[in-house]
């Protein structure tokens, strides 16, 4: 039950810090926090409390190699907001995350392999979303956005986390990324504010994600030697750092805002 009410208390505020940020700094920077490990992060951390290192090392393996799904959503979005709304966009996107993931629970992962390759995707991906071309139409959010925001990624959060505890390691690692925060971010986004919105959206979140694969090599490299609290320490440090000098890539989708 204490890990269920921190669940009920971090995932709205992160939600909300994901939504102020967009508000305040345009939908590039808030995609760049959604891409964050704000929901994955926890989920290592409560694996390793109550399964142990080797289950959360593994599983942290699995995390790093499902952050390429998240890439393939962000490029699915992207591709079908050219032919619809925010709804297709949702569709597309989730059904492109979870085949991925379906299939990389079939391929043997090792951790700096799976690193090296997600890196290349995620810069792939990076290359071919598209680049907007104009500023997005710049709407009042209703006053119903925050707080729809902040129970769909809640209720979310928890059902994956409590099932999780059953998947084992594996399943574990490739669904605790799945992209609420970044779907609820980038749906929100293109609903209020049009196609190009969505775009800085998903560009500032595949940003992200090279810190998000930093935060899993480190989890799956030293939780098995160091203890918990210094590995996350570490963990967390280091994709600030790469966070630090990502969010310098944003600056020019900033400008576009």
């Amino acid at each position: 039950m204490d890990l269920v009410w921190i669940k009920l208390i971090l995932t709205p505020l992160a939600i909300t810090a994901i939504a102020l940020a967009g508000r305040r700094w345009g939908p590039a920077v808030g995609g760049w926090v959604a891409g964050l490990p704000l929901t994955s992060g926890p989920v290592s951390l409560f694996l390793a409390l109550e399964q142990g290192r080797t289950f959360a090392a593994t599983a942290a393996v699995n995390s790093l190699a499902s952050g390429a799904a998240v890439g393939g959503f962000c490029l699915a979005y992207a591709a079908a907001t050219s032919r619809g709304g925010w709804i297709a966009g949702t569709v597309c996107g989730l059904s492109v995350f979870f085949c991925a993931a379906a299939l990389l629970g079939f391929l043997p992962l090792s951790l700096l392999p799976t690193f090296a390759a997600v890196t290349i995707l995620l810069v792939g991906v990076r290359f071919l979303l598209p680049v907007p071309d104009r500023g997005f139409d710049d709407m009042k959010a209703p006053w119903w956005d925050l707080p729809s925001r902040v129970v769909v990624a809640t209720g979310i959060v928890l059902l994956l986390t409590e099932g999780a505890q059953i998947l084992g390691p594996r399943w574990s690692g490739l669904l605790a990324p799945t992209p609420l925060f970044v779907n609820v971010t980038v749906a929100f986004a293109h609903r209020n504010h049009g196609v190009q919105a969505a775009i800085l959206v998903l560009r500032g979140t595949v940003t992200a994600l090279f810190a998000f694969a930093v935060f899993f090599l480190v989890v799956g490299g030293l939780l098995p030697r160091f203890g918990i609290g210094w590995t996350y320490a570490i963990a967390a440090a280091l994709a600030v750092t790469v966070n630090g000098f990502s969010l310098r890539g944003i600056h020019g989708n900033i400008e576009v805002d």
